[in-house]
């Protein structure tokens, strides 16, 4: 008599390969994000551009796109992401490539339904999570954009400064400082 454990009825399981494919696109999302602040430099010039970016794609994955639009920072916080008025139709989900190859070896369509919604299920928490703990909303963060080269001598990178010498008033200390920085 053969005894098959879970391990081998897991590996012949097709279900099991569409999960593998759908973590390896999610996975794929996350990455540049990643890769970029695990560098040494410094980044923070860039930190809220790239948090809004990585949240606005994976709400895209499964958000109408009028729900999320070019919103950003706070606005983008406020996005019901969890109101099934603002999804996709389940088959317009973004799941990846190889996700939907492999989805098509799946004979059931009921089981396939199942499977979809599990993975809007799993970029809903996502969202929640990185919604919960990246600091979208903190006004300290967006300011310093201001660092970055190009924001420097723009109104909006003037007015960031402004900002941020009011923020940080422990080093500020007075006014006369804040208008040191602003001539320079």
């Amino acid at each position: 008599m053969i005894v098959i454990n879970e391990y081998e009825t897991a590996l012949v399981d097709k279900a099991t390969i569409v999960n593998l494919h759908f973590v390896a696109f999610l996975a794929s999302s996350l990455t540049p994000f990643l890769k970029l602040f695990q560098t040494s430099e410094p980044l923070i010039h860039v930190l809220y551009e790239k948090v809004n970016e990585l949240v606005r794609t994976l709400m895209l994955l499964f958000l109408k796109v009028d729900t999320v639009g070019a919103k950003e920072g706070s606005a983008l916080m406020a996005v019901k992401y969890d109101d099934d008025a603002n999804w996709l139709q389940l088959k317009s989900v973004s799941l990846g490539a190889g996700t939907i190859a492999a989805l098509s070896a799946i004979v059931n369509e009921e089981e396939k339904k199942k499977i979809c919604q599990s993975f809007r299920s799993c970029l809903i928490a996502t969202v929640s999570y990185i919604q919960r703990r990246l600091p979208l909303s903190n006004p300290v963060i967006r300011d310093m954009q201001c660092l970055h080269p190009m924001m420097r001598k723009s109104e909006q990178g003037k007015a960031a400064i402004n900002r941020l010498c009011i923020y940080l008033t422990k080093v500020t200390k007075n006014d006369s400082f804040i208008d040191q920085v602003n001539a320079e």
